[in-house]
């Protein structure tokens, strides 16, 4: 479907090229296979993103991508989990192996369950390729894709770099970014935003809600960093130490009556 054919529904969305998402998105940051875990956290405040694709100049490709929560969870508590017992002294030779350690080793830490997609390189798709077939690995558990963008498809202001002889014109997408473009068309989306939780059948198993990932806010930071880490959310709710494992499934159920539209347009 070309970018100029009339949309009707969600459907006609998805068959859009992919190059029609990369209007508004600024040229590529990255990193170097080699680039430290301290230069990585620099690039990522300096451009204010949460994830960097990391490219490897033997290999020439994009061998994954390092997202900030990979980072917090080796800084935070990643060495401890092997060490039994520690001393001032492993303490530093941790903090002088950060300093040094290359981030690419770090790639999916956060993530093993999706270890697949991150550490077998990344795909790069044409623009040509559909919305529809760039979400399939998004859906498998791969939060960004790289696609090429063609001179159409850059937004006017500095011209793509050369990154240490190769030519990077690519941009990435997420998941947000497909979920804005669909919102962005209302009368497609309309029908679908319109029905609730229960009428998608998102609420049809009461005792799915056992998988909340939730923290109570007595707990510390560093507590809840690592419960998203061993139960491998993405996410947590935060509840008041008052409320009871009984209760915090009851919550859900309230708004299991509202619109799709109530929830996306908060997180917008």
């Amino acid at each position: 479907m070309s970018e100029h054919e009339e949309i009707k529904s969600v459907a006609d969305l998805l068959k859009r090229p992919a190059g029609t998402l990369l209007h508004a998105k600024q040229h590529l940051v990255e990193i170097t296979a080699t680039t430290t875990v301290v230069d990585t956290l620099k690039v990522l405040a300096r451009h204010n993103i949460l994830a960097v694709p990391v490219y490897d100049e033997e290999k020439k490709e994009y061998v994954g991508i390092v997202h900030t929560f990979d980072l917090l969870v080796y800084i935070s508590f990643g060495f401890f989990q092997v060490e039994e017992k520690v001393t001032p002294e492993s303490l530093q030779v941790h903090i002088d192996k950060l300093r040094n350690l290359p981030a690419q080793e770090l790639i999916g830490i956060a993530h093993l369950s999706k270890a697949g997609w991150w550490h077998n390189g990344l795909n790069v798709y044409e623009p040509t390729r559909s919305i529809a077939e760039i979400l399939s690995p998004l859906e498998g558990g791969l939060e960004r894709v790289l696609v090429r963008a063609t001179p159409t498809h850059r937004p006017e202001g500095p011209s793509d770099e050369m990154h240490e002889g190769h030519y990077s014109a690519l941009r990435i997408l997420s998941q947000s970014d497909v979920l804005r473009f669909i919102l962005t068309h209302p009368r497609a989306t309309q029908e679908l935003t319109n029905k609730t939780l229960g009428q998608l059948g998102l609420t049809s198993n009461f005792n799915e809600f056992q998988k909340i990932v939730s923290v109570r806010e007595s707990e510390s930071a560093l507590e809840g960093f690592r419960h998203m880490y061993t139960q491998g959310a993405d996410a947590q709710a935060i509840m008041l130490a008052t409320i009871s494992h009984v209760h915090r499934l009851w919550i859900v159920e309230p708004g299991q009556h509202k619109p799709i539209a109530f929830f996306v347009s908060r997180i917008f």
